[in-house]
């Protein structure tokens, strides 16, 4: 299993929804590193928390299956628009 790298704040990150995918920054983490805030490039803040089930971070709320994808650091980021 692939090791998991902590999120840091003002990351670039790809939040995706189901069909669709917008690009964002991430604006809070809290103090366990479970639960993080994201800023999309429309200006949505979107709240994920780290599924045990999937170790992935999933969007808290009313959009299930929303899930958040890190980039690569050795890769170019996404420029960033947010």
């Amino acid at each position: 299993m692939p090791v998991r790298r902590l999120p840091h704040i003002g990351e670039h990150v790809t939040v995706a929804f189901f069909g669709a995918t917008v690009y964002g920054v991430i604006r809070e983490i809290d103090e366990h590193q479970r639960q993080l805030c994201v800023l999309t490039e429309e200006g949505d803040a979107i709240t994920f928390t780290l599924s045990r089930a999937t170790g992935q971070f999933v969007a808290d709320g009313t959009s299930p299956g929303t899930r958040l994808v890190f980039h690569d650091r050795t890769s170019a980021e996404p420029e960033a628009r947010v």
